[in-house]
C-alpha cells in the first residue's frame, strides 16, 4: 500500500478537481507572506466535503487518538485560501481514498496566516490541540523550529528519505534552521514576476516585452506604455495591501536579502541601492505609472479588463487569471535578483510524539511531493513545484505561463529571514503606500523607515 506507480495516480481531471472542490468560487490569498485574505469579487470559499474540510469555520482541534490501533485521524492547517488550498484539498481527497481505514487527513483552515501562527502558538504552549502538520512558509523556522515544529533530519536522511536534488536549491537550503537542522520540507516556490495583458498592448500597438533587464529599463518600458496609449492606460499597478511584495521586486533584492537576514540591529538603508530603490519609487508614483492606491479586488478588475498594461506579482495570481475569459495574458521575466518564498511541510512535534502517526504522517507527505501530486498542484494553482520531478509533469510542463514562471525562480532570492522581518515590512508597507499616495516623498519615507527600524532595533 506504501508504493503505487504514477500510472495508478488519478489524472486532475476537472471533474475529480471539482469533486473535492466546490466550483464557481476566485477566492484570492496573500499566500507567500503573512497577511490577510483577499477576497475577489465572486463568492468566499466554498465549504469542501467529507475529508478535506476547509472551511473558514472549521473546527480547530488536536489530532485524535489512533482508532483501535489502526485508524489515525490528521488534522492539517493551512492558511492557503485560493486555487493552491483547493488543489491541496484535493490531493489529500484522493490520498484518503487510497488509504481508507488506516489513515485519514483532514484539512481546517484556522484563519489567515497570522490566525495560523497564533493558533499554533496557542496549541503549543496549552499542550494540547496540535495538528500534525501545517502548512507555513520556510520564514516561519525561527519562530516555530524547535518547539511546535519538530525537526526533520532523521526522517528525510533515513531509508524512507527523500533526495535533495530533486528540490529548487533555494527553497531547500531555506528549510534548515540556523542551528543546522531541517525542519520542514519545501512544497513550492513563489517569487516575483510581471504579468502582461496582451490585449491591452495589442490595441496601442504595444511590442510584448519576453524579459527585462533592469528596474531601470522597466520604469522606461512603463513610460513607453503611457506615451502610447496617451496615458488611457496605466502602465501598471499595485495592491497597496501588500506594498512590500512589489517592493522588494522594484529593488535589488540581492543587497536586502542581506538586510532581512541579519539579526536586527542599527539598520543602514542609506547605500546607493537602497537610496536608487526609494528613488524609482517616488519616479512611479509622480509620473502616475501607477494608481496612486487600490485594493487587491481593484488589482484584479483593473487588469482583468485592460484598465492597467501589467502587474508584478506572485505565481499564486495564475489560477485567477486563468479563470478570466476574457484576459490574455502572458508572464514577462524581470531577470535581476527578486525576492522568492516557499510554503513547506511542517510535522510537530505533536505527531512525533506517536511512533504510528508519526510514520503515517511522513506517508503522506512523501505521497504528495511525488511528480504527479505535486506537478498537478501547479499546474493548477499557478504555483512552482519545489520538487524537479513535479516541474517536468506534463500538465505543468506544457503549460506557457507556469514555465515562464518556473524559469523566473532562476533570479530569486529565498532565504531564512531574520525573526522580525514581518514587523520590519510592516513599517515599509506604511510608507511606501504614503508615497504612492504622494503624501511622502523618498527622503520623508526613508527618514521614517529608518527612525522607526532603529526603534524596533532597541527593543522601544
Amino acid at each position: 500500500m506504501d508504493e503505487m506507480t504514477l500510472s495508478e495516480q488519478k489524472k486532475m481531471s476537472r471533474r475529480n478537481y471539482l469533486k473535492y472542490v466546490a466550483g464557481g468560487a476566485v477566492v484570492v490569498a496573500a499566500a507567500g507572506v503573512g497577511y490577510g485574505l483577499y477576497a475577489g469579487s465572486q463568492a468566499p470559499t466554498p465549504p469542501i466535503t467529507q475529508t478535506a474540510t476547509v472551511t473558514q469555520g472549521a473546527t480547530v482541534t488536536g489530532a485524535p487518538t489512533t482508532a483501535a490501533g489502526r485508524l489515525v485521524k490528521s488534522d492539517w492547517w493551512t492558511g492557503q485560501r485560493a486555487f493552491d488550498g483547493d488543489a491541496t484539498a484535493m490531493l489529500i481527497g484522493e490520498y484518503n481514498e487510497i488509504y481508507v481505514g488506516d489513515h485519514e487527513v483532514t484539512q481546517g483552515y484556522p484563519g489567515v496566516w497570522n490566525d495560523v501562527y497564533g493558533k499554533l502558538t496557542a496549541a503549543y504552549k496549552a499542550g494540547s490541540g496540535m495538528p500534525d502538520g501545517v502548512m507555513m512558509h520556510t520564514s516561519e523556522i525561527p519562530i516555530f523550529g524547535g518547539n511546535a515544529a519538530a525537526p526533520l533530519d532523521d526522517l528525510v536522511k533515513g531509508p524512507d528519505g527523500l533526495d535533495p536534488s530533486n528540490y529548487v536549491k533555494g527553497a531547500w537550503d531555506a528549510s534548515f534552521a540556523a542551528d543546522g537542522k531541517q525542519y520542514c520540507v519545501p512544497w513550492d516556490c513563489h517569487c516575483m514576476s510581471m504579468y502582461v495583458n496582451i490585449d491591452a498592448h495589442n490595441k496601442y500597438n504595444i511590442e510584448v516585452p519576453v524579459e527585462i533587464a533592469s528596474v531601470d529599463a522597466l520604469v522606461d518600458y512603463w513610460r513607453s506604455i503611457k506615451k502610447a496609449s496617451g496615458g488611457k492606460v496605466y502602465p501598471t499597478v499595485l495592491d497597496t495591501q501588500t506594498v512590500d511584495l512589489w517592493w522588494m521586486s522594484i529593488a535589488n533584492y540581492a543587497e536586502m536579502d542581506d538586510f532581512f537576514t541579519k539579526d536586527l540591529t542599527a539598520p543602514n538603508i542609506r547605500t546607493d541601492k537602497w537610496n536608487h530603490a526609494f528613488e524609482v519609487y517616488e519616479t512611479i508614483a509622480k509620473e502616475k505609472l501607477a494608481p496612486a492606491s487600490n485594493s487587491h479586488t481593484d488589482l484584479i478588475t483593473m487588469f482583468g479588463r485592460g484598465d492597467v498594461a501589467t502587474n508584478i506579482y506572485g505565481p499564486w495570481m495564475m489560477g485567477t487569471w486563468d479563470s478570466l475569459p476574457a484576459l490574455t495574458y502572458t508572464v514577462c521575466q524581470l531577470k535581476w535578483p527578486i525576492w522568492g518564498g516557499s510554503h513547506a511541510m511542517y510535522l510537530t512535534t505533536a505527531a512525533r510524539a506517536q511512533k504510528d502517526r508519526e510514520a503515517k504522517m511522513w506517508r503522506w507527505l512523501k505521497w504528495m511531493h511525488r511528480p504527479a501530486n505535486n506537478g498537478r498542484y501547479g499546474e493548477y494553482s499557478g504555483m512552482i513545484p519545489a520538487t524537479i520531478t513535479g516541474q517536468n509533469y506534463l500538465g505543468y510542463k506544457v503549460n506557457p505561463q507556469r514555465q515562464i514562471y518556473a524559469a523566473q525562480s532562476a533570479y530569486t532570492k529565498t532565504t531564512q529571514p531574520t525573526l522580525h522581518l514581518w514587523e520590519m515590512m510592516d513599517i515599509f508597507n506604511a510608507h511606501l503606500s504614503a508615497m504612492s499616495l504622494l503624501s511622502e516623498n523618498a527622503q520623508q519615507a526613508q527618514d521614517a523607515i529608518e527612525q522607526e527600524l532603529t526603534k524596533l532595533a532597541d527593543g522601544n
